[in-house]
């Protein structure tokens, strides 16, 4: 039975659902980017979890948003140059999607070598098309969505790395790897930036200190992999990072949809 969905799903969905916008939108193409290394990261954890089911659901459930949201970007897309990164998109993340959907470890009690391999690689090519098009595309709360695309790139890589039966030594191919004595740094260095840029407003605020708190345990973790590996704690403080920073920033100017703060709190 599906689970209700959060906050979040629900604003994604109004996103996804929308009246075809002039072009293609920057938060789809943001959440797209996202939903990219949510699929990874999901996959990765089913590996980790050795076929639990309710990790099966999670990742079906990724794969579903990812794939509205290629259909949502193919509709919108307007000109030679969009239509011609949606060609190309397009096919990349079918071939993603069937990877996704083709974990063995349910069924031989491991992930095969080459479905991860051809998985990262996508990934990070998917990532890569986009990248040149979400420069060239301003949106509101791209910051936030900058921030949750990282953080969920980090936490892929992470379990990608933690599924592996040799520490990674099998995982991914150059360009796939992340190396988290850069990325660790680099997204402090985002953090403390984007913070400083909401420093007036409220909500924000305060949606980026949960950031921070979360963010400072899972930094401990990324450091010092092999002494302190938590996969089941990465995933879980992840999932509500990124689910908080994507409300956020689809809320930026629509304060009265946010909650008001809990007494105490």
């Amino acid at each position: 039975m599906r689970k209700a969905l959060s906050a979040v799903a629900v604003l994604c969905c109004l996103v996804i659902w929308a009246p075809a916008q002039a072009a293609i939108d920057r938060k789809n193409l943001d959440q797209f980017n996202i939903s990219i290394w949510k699929v990874r990261t999901a996959f990765h954890t089913y590996s980790v979890m050795m076929g639990d089911p309710r990790y099966l659901e999670t990742l079906e459930e990724a794969i579903e948003t990812g794939a509205d949201l290629v259909d949502t970007l193919a509709q919108n897309a307007e000109g030679d140059e969009e239509v011609a990164l949606m060609s190309e998109l397009e096919p990349m993340w079918q071939d993603y999607q069937r990877l996704a959907e083709s974990n063995t470890v349910a069924e031989l009690g491991y992930t095969d070598r080459y479905t991860v391999l051809d998985l990262d690689m996508l990934a990070v090519r998917m990532h890569e098309l986009l990248e040149p098009r979400r420069a060239d595309t301003s949106g509101e709360g791209e910051d936030l969505l900058l921030l949750a695309s990282k953080i969920q790139r980090i936490a892929s890589e992470y379990m990608a790395i933690a599924a592996s039966p040799d520490g990674g030594g099998t995982v991914g191919t150059s360009e796939a790897r992340l190396e988290f004595n850069v990325a660790v740094p680099e997204f402090d260095k985002l953090l403390t930036q984007v913070r400083s840029r909401y420093a007036d407003k409220e909500l924000v605020s305060r949606t980026l200190d949960q950031v921070a708190s979360k963010w400072n345990f899972m930094r401990e973790s990324l450091i010092k992999f092999n002494e302190n590996s938590v996969p089941f704690v990465v995933n879980r403080y992840t999932n509500s990072i990124v689910e908080n920073l994507s409300f956020t920033a689809n809320t930026l100017g629509m304060e009265e949809l946010a909650p008001p703060p809990i007494p105490g709190l």
